[in-house]
């Protein structure tokens, strides 16, 4: 796969970018079977249920954000570099993905 590698260091609570794609209902993403083979899904907004829950699907427009690994990765061991932070920007709600911590090169 890929990955995004820093090409200088990156100060704690800097923006990265925003995490973009087409939002769609969770239950329309497993209609679409794009659980199974998406591996680069976020989801929006969490609902009381599979309609009214919002995915991030980066498949027809995406950037660099769906490459960067760890986002919120809290597995046992691993530090994660990326947090999110979910806002609306002109009536529209996005992800923003931010640092945690510092983030050297390389």
């Amino acid at each position: 796969g890929y990955d995004v590698v820093a090409d200088r260091d990156i100060k704690e609570k800097t923006i990265i970018c925003e995490y973009i794609g087409e939002v769609i209902s969770l239950r329309k993403c497993i209609e679409l079977e794009t659980v199974v083979k998406n591996d680069s899904l976020m989801e929006l907004r969490a609902g009381p249920n599979s309609d009214e829950t919002l995915i991030i699907r980066p498949e027809t427009m995406t950037n660099m954000a769906r490459f960067i690994n760890g986002i919120n990765n809290h597995k046992a061991g691993k530090k994660p570099n990326i947090g999110t932070v979910r806002k609306l920007a002109k009536g529209m709600p996005t992800v923003i993905l931010h640092t945690i911590r510092q983030i050297a090169k390389g």
